[in-house]
């Protein structure tokens, strides 16, 4: 206790006299029946109730000495003299030391048991003692004694309440458990969420239980959650995982149920609006009824209808997208905030779901929730990295790089594959997409399928797309009958066709949104898809396709003797890069594949062969202005969403007429009015 909890009783010299030794020191100080200011006491007491010898100041001693001691009342009755001595052990003999008053005067004698009692029961710093002014000196401070025990017990029986909590909570846990294994998820929520109420917040449990709070709440909160994905509840099952995450960040069934959650989750323009009212309707509720929710009412739309609206048009992001022009040009379109929102949770939860395969490769829960992560993703228009397991094992060794704007992410309208040479691997491909940096574009890059000996190159890993020497590595002579080289080229070809239709397939790519950017022999297998489409290619995919220092195989135009292929009506743009120094590819082989390529594609335009005179068999020159400009220029005409076809999108979209088609509209009409006006 201290001298808060009683505030008129700060009686610092009047605790520990005596009648008798108050007496003395008052007659000492000031003539018989009067008062001086130095009676006064700094508690604001009027000075006729200074002095100690005052029934009324004595008995707001004793009753503060019953309010602030378990054992108070028989404390202060017995040292009035109405009862048993306090403490249980009586009072000092007469040879016990007399507690000499503070501030001077006679000592009271050994019959003044209650100032022994008071002083016993003074507090720590509020009112003498033995420490301060002489007072009882060897007397045990029982008082303190008192209180401590009194903490102990209050701190017993706080941790004997909390055990019966743990233990009641524990109960509904495992009926919870019961009732969800029965298939009645609603009871086993009520249990679940009865359980967490139980055991509250984790500050108020002791030191010694902290950890029984911890092992509750990742059971309960995290059977609670899987009970909300049984609900439609993605929200509510989001937060109960990351409080469970927040005490246990490794714990893999919470992290495969927030995945889930986080594919599941509603996202649209009228989200906080429905969001708004589940929350006026939920103040509605009766507090003392169960709070789990039933599942919500506002329909979540549906992935595998056929009739739904995402499936039978273009994809969200791509309608968002529609009549985006380059970064910073007027009219730039960007994707809405909850589309942006969107992207940021299937991306989060591919994540997961690849940690999750990787950590629990033979959970067969993992594959089905990535199939439905891809088939969300691509029903709401977002653009995943495709799941190795998609890819033939030959080709799984590649990279995966989202658009280099933060907002883009996701939301891609175009994929890049890029393909190294003869030799080579991925990785020096892997920087030249970081430089590239393509507005709105995903670039995937891949290794070739065969691995060439080590003894064969200089820097190994290196890898090859079809195969260019025999079995006793003496290179391959095109020629007339030999067809070593195209059949390896046609598998290859065969190969990765069908490894982009199904990841077109599965991540949602559309017509004419894949480009295809070849160096040397990936080069000869990109124009092979021009030259002689493989069955596996899906039509109209290909958006355009640029080949470096490259051309197509000898045998192919052997093979294909001047006739044009049918490539179909969309037909994809080329354009080739070609230097007049390269001694692998000569000037005139780069002519005659840019004249086969416009065969099979139907069109002179369709194709632009570039050859600089200073350039030789490299790659890409990113120092050479107006190499880069051409491969730079083709792409602004080209890809989605940017450049020039992104202002003819913005254009369709704001339904106008592009110029052009004004200015021969307007040409038309003045010849038709000149003819009428000539008849």
């Amino acid at each position: 206790p201290t001298s808060e909890q009683y505030p008129r009783l700060r009686l610092r010299r009047a605790m520990p006299r005596g009648p008798v030794a108050t007496a003395a020191a008052a007659s000492a100080k000031r003539p018989e029946g009067r008062h001086t200011e130095d009676d006064a006491d700094d508690s604001g007491l009027p000075a006729d109730f200074v002095g100690p010898s005052s029934e009324r100041v004595r008995r707001e001693l004793f009753d503060a000495l019953r309010s602030a001691f378990p054992d108070g009342a028989a404390m202060a009755d017995a040292a009035m003299g109405r009862g048993a001595p306090a403490f249980g052990g009586g009072y000092p003999s007469a040879a016990a030391p007399a507690a000499a008053p503070v501030g001077g005067g006679d000592a009271a004698p050994a019959t003044a048991t209650w100032a022994t009692a008071a002083a016993r029961a003074t507090p720590v710093g509020s009112c003498g003692g033995a420490a301060a002014g002489g007072g009882v000196g060897t007397a045990p401070r029982e008082g303190d004694v008192v209180a401590e025990e009194a903490t102990q017990k209050a701190k017993e029986a706080k941790e004997e309440e909390r055990g019966k909590q743990v233990q009641k909570a524990d109960k509904l846990h495992k009926e919870g458990n019961r009732l969800f294994g029965e298939s009645c998820w609603q009871g086993a929520a009520v249990k679940y969420r009865s359980a967490l109420d139980l055991i509250g917040e984790r500050e108020v449990f002791p030191d010694s239980m902290k950890r029984n709070h911890d092992d509750l709440t990742v059971l309960c909160a995290g059977n609670l959650a899987a009970c909300a994905l049984k609900g439609d509840d993605a929200e509510e099952a989001l937060e109960l995982c990351d409080r469970v995450l927040a005490v246990d960040p490794s714990h893999l069934k919470v992290c495969f149920r927030r995945g889930l959650a986080l594919i599941r989750r509603r996202r649209g323009p009228s989200s906080e609006a429905d969001a708004s009212k589940d929350d006026e309707a939920d103040m509605g509720d009766d507090v003392s009824g169960p709070r789990w929710p039933p599942p919500r009412a506002s329909p979540r739309a549906s992935v595998s209808t056929s009739s739904s609206s995402s499936a039978a048009t273009p994809s969200a992001a791509a309608a968002a997208a529609e009549g985006a022009t380059a970064d910073g040009a007027p009219g730039a379109a960007r994707p809405e905030p909850w589309q942006r929102q969107r992207a940021d949770d299937l991306l989060e939860a591919r994540t997961v779901l690849e940690e999750m395969s990787r950590r629990s490769p033979r959970d067969s829960a993992v594959p089905s929730a990535v199939r439905e992560l891809y088939v969300r993703a691509k029903a709401e228009g977002v653009r995943l990295r495709p799941p190795s397991w998609l890819l033939p094992e030959e080709l799984r060794d590649f990279e995966y790089l989202h658009a280099p704007d933060l907002l883009d992410q996701g939301l891609e309208r175009n994929l890049l594959v890029l393909l190294h040479g003869f030799g080579g691997r991925k990785d020096p491909f892997v920087e030249l997409a970081g430089k590239l940096s393509l507005p709105k574009t995903a670039v995937l890059v891949l290794n070739g399928p065969k691995e060439m000996p080590e003894e064969l190159v200089d820097d190994p890993p290196a890898f090859s797309w079809f195969d260019m020497f025999d079995e006793d590595f003496v290179f391959i002579e095109p020629k007339a009958g030999e067809r070593r080289r195209l059949e390896s080229l046609e598998s290859t070809a065969s190969l990765l066709a069908g490894t982009l239709a199904s990841i077109a397939g599965t991540c949602g790519w559309g017509a004419g949104e894949v480009f295809v950017l070849g160096y040397g022999q990936g080069g000869t297998v990109a124009l092979e898809f021009l030259a002689h489409p493989p069955a596996s290619l899906q039509r109209g995919l290909l958006g355009g396709v640029v080949g470096v220092a490259t051309e197509v195989l000898p045998e192919r135009l052997l093979a294909c003797g001047g006739r044009p292929a049918v490539f179909g009506p969309a037909c994809p743009a080329v354009l080739l890069v070609h230097g007049m120094s390269d001694e692998q590819t000569s000037p005139l082989a780069a002519e005659l594949s840019a004249n086969a390529l416009r065969a099979a594609l139907g069109g002179e335009e369709r194709v632009v062969l570039n050859v600089f005179p200073d350039r030789g068999g490299e790659m890409l020159r990113g120092g050479h202005a107006e190499e880069m400009l051409c491969v730079m220029q083709f792409f602004s005409d080209h890809l989605h969403g940017v450049g020039r076809r992104g202002s003819e999108e913005a254009m369709r979209r704001l339904s106008a007429e592009p110029v052009a088609d004004v200015v021969r509209g307007n040409a038309a009409d003045a010849e038709e009015a000149a003819a009428a006006a000539a008849a």
